[in-house]
């Protein structure tokens, strides 16, 4: 498996369309894998760090693997602390 760690530093001053572009932009600038599993690319995107110095970053691709999918994540911050820990909060697929 290719593990790929980038920064990414987008301006989130603007139109929501402007934001949304740069990313999808970065996403296709990707290597790809050569299948599933092991022979699947992952990207981390730092995009943020916090006052406290823990990082928000995008992890591609997410669960769905459709297309451009991914999750938000927080270091060190566990979202489900009744079970397994998740350094991501729960999202419902409309």
């Amino acid at each position: 498996m290719s593990e790929f760690v980038r920064h990414l530093n987008i301006n989130n001053v603007g139109r929501r369309n402007d934001i949304r572009m740069a990313i999808v932009n970065a996403f296709s600038t990707e290597t790809p894998g050569t299948g599933k599993d092991t022979l699947a690319s992952r990207y981390t995107y730092y995009v943020e760090t916090l006052e406290d110095s823990r990082r928000i970053y995008l992890r591609r691709p997410a669960n769905l693997h459709n297309g451009f999918d991914f999750i938000v994540c927080v270091e060190n911050t566990n979202f489900n602390l009744s079970g397994r820990k998740r350094n991501y909060p729960h999202m419902t697929i409309l």
